[in-house]
């Protein structure tokens, strides 16, 4: 047991002067066009079901991947217990054998294989976890392991046009206590536009029915139920706790009113922001000169304050006036 701690803290030492390396690897971009864009290819998060998995529980992990034409893509996935910076390529600080020799083996390999999902097993041992995750004299830097041991999900992603890929990481937590309370993926509806008062469905058909105007704001929904925000609690503490959810919105053609939405409670549980607010933005599609494209996609993400997350897609035609 001695030797555990020991191997567990400076594992947690490790892990604490990534976390500093981590923040100050954070930097600007030079991409002016706006976050909610879909121009080019883009990840636009990860999803692992179950979103928390306990020890013995296998999760399956699949890309959120936009493309803007439907060319074939390509996937290498990766885990990594210690991660570094985003500008060192997110590479992992310490090997697999090392890895190992920490833990005496069993040890996921770090590879997780190029289809286009891939499947994590949470066997590492939950009395190292506990112990990285515990503070004494030889660490009194820890982790919030409150979710579960976070590690680092890694996929890069490539297509023909773009042979040099790009790269997304996602935090997975790894729940190693009965304690921890389990997360479920948030899940969205439909898409429904307002048009000249009559709410119509939007779907990912490749024939869209639903034409909106150009350079004209047309309001949308997507299906978002209360209770899709989870109440848990976080042990020792018994009072529980409601999620906030967040919508990212993303657009091929024109802006979005708002790029982001939330549905948020305060520490009593009430409604901050109301859910129709949440569920409901503008979009504005650009005019011909500027999108040329006769048909344009919409897509909302919706992620949890636990790594949960999921999508809706939707497709649309566009009208030729200006």
């Amino acid at each position: 047991m001695r030797a555990l701690k020991q191997t567990a803290g400076r594992f947690a030492i490790v892990l604490a002067m990534v976390a500093v390396a981590l923040s100050a690897g954070a930097g600007c971009s030079d991409d002016f066009e706006p976050y909610s864009r879909l121009s080019s290819l883009r990840v636009l998060g990860i999803a692992g079901d179950p979103a928390a998995p306990a020890t013995g529980e296998t999760t399956t992990l699949s890309a959120l991947v936009f493309t803007p034409t439907d060319e074939p893509v390509t996937y290498a996935w990766s885990w990594c217990p210690v991660p570094g910076p985003s500008r060192g390529g997110y590479q992992c600080l310490i090997t697999e054998a090392e890895a190992n020799g920490l833990l005496g083996g069993g040890v996921p390999p770090y590879d997780l294989g190029k289809d286009s999902t891939a499947t994590f097993t949470n066997s590492l041992p939950p009395a190292f976890l506990k112990q990285a995750c515990t503070p004494n004299p030889q660490n009194p830097i820890v982790f919030n392991c409150s979710k579960g041991f976070p590690v680092q999900i890694k996929v890069v992603v490539t297509t023909p046009s773009k042979p040099e890929g790009i790269v997304a990481v996602k935090t997975l937590n790894l729940r190693f206590d009965a304690a921890t309370p389990a997360n479920g993926n948030p899940k969205l509806g439909g898409l429904i536009a307002t048009i000249a008062g009559v709410e119509v469905a939007i779907t990912d058909d490749s024939d869209p029915t639903v034409t909106l105007p150009r350079s004209a704001e047309t309001e949308i929904k997507v299906g978002l139920l209360p209770e899709e925000a989870e109440l848990y609690t976080l042990p020792p503490d018994p009072k529980q706790i409601r999620e906030y959810l967040l919508l990212s919105w993303f657009v091929e053609s024109g802006d979005i009113d708002n790029a982001r939405t939330a549905y948020q409670f305060n520490a009593e549980l009430k409604e901050t922001v109301p859910i129709d607010r949440a569920r409901t933005n503008k979009w504005k599609p650009g005019k011909l000169a500027d999108y040329p494209g006769q048909l344009a996609r919409i897509v909302v993400v919706v992620r949890d304050g636990r790594e949960g997350v999921s999508l809706v897609r939707g497709r649309v035609r566009l009208g030729d006036v200006q």
